[in-house]
């Protein structure tokens, strides 16, 4: 039931010719608007087909989610926490149901299943390569979000096989930096950088970038709710991080912890200027991906086995 709301019309009005599509503007987003306009061109621009497709794309994301936990996790339990923590977390409310949230539900669905073409199997073959090229260049086009690829790729890839698995691999990381070059390219020709956005961040902007994550990830509700009662949210606050955060110093799993966390920050670096939650929630679309990390975090915390301990002891290139 919920209508279209600000950014909405924006896209609406952009969007009512074909041309509106690759017309130049403050992004370069050409898959997204694609969709945008075949949608409303199809359903007369009625919001519900718009909720039903960020709805599947969602549980499509998720269960890409689950494979990627398998893999990295070894374990059924592990990933199927991750899964769960990803589809039902109240911080992805606004990308699925927000209508303009579908830029962020696009650039992660071809993110992950380019990671699922990549991860697959050990021996690496030019059909994965390829196909996991197109569904990156599939993310590019849809939000500029997914250059973090470039950080996420060899982290996950590091994580699964190690730096082992042949000539192909270099490949596959030669394709992807010269996807990103092509891209960035291409994007000159429709849209610019704001010089502000390459300065040096401050203080205020670092403060954010590394503690807006673990605090909405910790208490991730409308947290305007508290704000006349302050003294609850603190001592929810301290409650949870006294019972998530001090395993971290657990020599256990610190490998596929570590991993969470780079995770999560990889997929906040591109926005980090714009990185302001609000209390009420407002823009946590942007820490979409980042649940994946998260989830991944929680799992290493909550279901570390002795096989999981041993397995991190041994050589990342030999233990597959």
């Amino acid at each position: 039931q919920l209508p279209f709301l600000s950014d909405d019309y924006v896209f609406i009005s952009r969007l009512l010719t074909p041309a509106g599509i690759l017309a130049p503007g403050q992004f370069f987003r050409p898959l997204f608007h694609a969709v945008f306009f075949g949608l409303g061109k199809l359903a007369g621009f009625d919001p519900g087909w718009f909720h039903l497709l960020g709805f599947l794309l969602h549980f499509g994301c998720s269960l890409l989610v689950f494979q990627l936990g398998r893999r990295i996790c070894s374990d059924f339990r592990s990933a199927y926490f991750i899964f769960i923590m990803f589809l039902l977390n109240p911080l992805q409310s606004e990308a699925v149901v927000w209508v303009s949230g579908l830029q962020e539900l696009l650039w992660v669905f071809f993110a992950l299943l380019g990671l699922q073409f990549l991860t697959s199997r050990r021996t690496l073959t030019w059909p994965a390569v390829f196909a996991a090229s197109l569904c990156w260049a599939a993310a590019l086009l849809s939000k500029e979000t997914a250059v973090c690829l470039l950080i996420v790729i060899p982290l996950c890839d590091y994580a699964i096989y190690g730096f082992s698995r042949g000539v192909r691999q270099k490949t596959a990381y030669m394709f992807l930096g010269l996807l990103v070059m092509l891209y960035l390219v291409l994007r000159q020709n429709f849209a610019t950088v704001p010089a502000e956005f390459l300065a040096f961040p401050n203080l205020y902007m670092a403060k954010n970038f590394f503690i807006t994550p673990f605090r909405l990830f910790s208490f991730p509700w409308n947290q305007a709710v508290l704000v006349p009662l302050a003294i609850i949210k603190m001592v929810l606050v301290v409650t949870i991080t006294v019972i998530v955060f001090p395993p971290f110093l657990r020599v256990q799993s610190q490998r596929r912890t570590a991993l969470g966390i780079a995770l999560i920050f990889a997929g906040i670096l591109p926005v980090y200027r714009m990185l302001h939650i609000m209390a009420d929630l407002q823009n946590s679309r942007y820490l979409y991906f980042s649940a994946l990390g998260w989830g991944i975090v929680l799992a290493c915390l909550l279901y570390t086995s002795d096989a999981a301990d041993e397995e991190d002891s041994v050589d990342l290139g030999g233990r597959r």
